[in-house]
């Protein structure tokens, strides 16, 4: 049985509101979008007017990685000095940092530090040293998971189906598996009979009544699954989990203190999936959500994966006509990010406002793409998401922390997210300053994972 990090310790006790019931051609089109209009309820329902008062609850989440443990088996690098750049930490800025990475770890964060011996030093100068980057939304496979690590994204958390699991988390676990993203995975999702998600051609056992919901869970837990994903998709006809089976379903994920993440896109989706304890919700949503559940969102504090590089149309991507971007995407994976999205005008005029009220009532977004979808990409996707979410009104800082410290405190991975003394030597250096200027983000020139370099170029 693959684990990550136990759940036998709790990261933390999370106190929020809750409610009182007891690869690519295959995973293509893995977020069902809901425009029809048929299946949009308005009115006090959809707003979240039926949902009722929410009770407090209280309960312990696991974390993925309780600390930091370097691989055994990680190649033996030479110390690597950052002199002089621009630190973004993970939260803060500072200018003219030194940065020391040795023996996979961030050896020393500070000003004018001594060089070790048989150091390999990078002037940082008009440069920007960043956290490696957290991808919570993906639908991973190992080629896309090197792509993603050639532009900074180091880990990736899977929703659905990652091929060989237990052999990549054994290759993270001994060797640091450097030339590729890090995966967690919620292995399947819960959905019901002709719902979404089994139109992949992978086998899915789905649920037909909330007695089901304790074996299904502990059926993804002997599998290895870091997290339980949740599907409410009534949309394009989907067949949908019915709000009982769902209810059970997050309260057996919670019994084995895992997140229980749900997928709801519409506004009548998205309203059944607050009606249950949910840790977060796997997309922001794509019809404009009314004040109310907006606030219904905050008051829960649960977080929402953003996903919102697939409400946007193709050709407000500005990554598509960046050679810095382009040419570092193998060309088997370049037509699923030149493809257009699902995404209409009328998605685009949702999201920005649905982002921009959820992140003025403080709910915290984490960034995620949603790859291997038709419109984005491993790596290059997340470039595409933190520019929408400044475009939404976040500041370059906060947009980076959405793909950086934040997922990391809430997914409990303790051992990276920032860049401070003694955790894992992941950063990125970029040429220019994406605190200042998003698409700075584009110029990666070095990503190093445990410390070791990873080849940017395209094999």
């Amino acid at each position: 049985m693959i684990r990550y990090g136990g759940c036998m310790e709790a990261h933390r006790t999370v106190s929020r509101r809750a409610f009182a019931l007891g690869a690519v051609g295959v995973l293509a089109a893995c977020s069902s979008t809901n425009n029809d209009p048929t299946t949009t309820t308005s009115g006090p329902e959809a707003a979240g007017g039926g949902l009722g008062p929410v009770p407090e609850f209280t309960g312990k989440l696991a974390p993925l990685v309780e600390g930091v443990t370097v691989p055994p088996d990680l190649p033996v690098t030479a110390p690597t000095l950052f002199r002089g750049v621009r630190l973004f930490d993970g939260e803060e800025v500072t200018e003219a940092a030194d940065v020391i990475l040795q023996g996979g770890l961030v050896a020393a964060v500070g000003a004018g530090l001594d060089e070790p011996d048989g150091v390999e030093v990078v002037d940082g100068a008009g440069h920007t040293l960043v956290p490696g980057m957290i991808d919570s939304h993906v639908h991973a496979f190992p080629q896309a998971q090197a792509l993603a690590a050639r532009f900074g994204v180091l880990t990736e958390l899977d929703l659905f189906s990652v091929e060989g699991l237990s052999t990549q988390v054994d290759e993270q676990r001994t060797t640091g598996a450097t030339d590729r993203a890090d995966v967690f995975s919620a292995t399947s999702m819960a959905t019901a009979p002709d719902g979404h998600g089994t139109q992949f051609r992978v086998p899915i056992d789905t649920l037909t009544d909330p007695s089901q919901a304790v074996g299904w869970v502990e059926e993804r837990v002997a599998e290895g699954a870091a997290y339980i994903k949740i599907v409410v998709e009534s949309g394009f006809g989907w067949a949908s989990l019915e709000q009982d089976t769902v209810a059970a379903l997050v309260e057996a994920a919670h019994e084995h203190s895992l997140r229980a993440i749900i997928h709801a896109q519409s506004l009548e989706d998205t309203t059944i999936a607050l009606s249950a304890p949910l840790d977060g919700l796997a997309h922001a949503p794509w019809d404009e959500l009314p004040p109310d559940l907006v606030a219904r969102i905050a008051e829960m504090g649960i977080f929402v994966v953003t996903t919102a590089g697939l409400a946007q149309p193709t050709r407000h991507k500005p990554a598509l006509d960046d050679d810095r971007v382009m040419d570092r995407i193998d060309p088997g994976l370049l037509s699923s990010f030149r493809r257009a999205s699902y995404a209409t005008d009328a998605t685009w005029a949702a999201m920005l406002p649905n982002l921009q009220a959820l992140h003025s009532a403080g709910v915290s977004l984490l960034a995620g793409t949603d790859n291997s979808n038709p419109g984005t990409i491993s790596g290059a996707g997340m470039l595409v998401e933190l520019a929408i979410l400044v475009e939404a009104g976040m500041t370059p800082v906060e947009a980076m922390a959405s793909a950086t410290s934040l997922p990391a405190d809430t997914f409990g991975l303790a051992d990276r997210g920032r860049i401070a003394e003694g955790l894992r030597g992941d950063v990125v250096l970029i040429e220019g300053d994406p605190t200042a200027e998003i698409t700075d983000l584009h110029g990666v020139v070095g990503v190093w994972k445990w410390g070791v370099s990873v080849d940017l170029d395209v094999a």
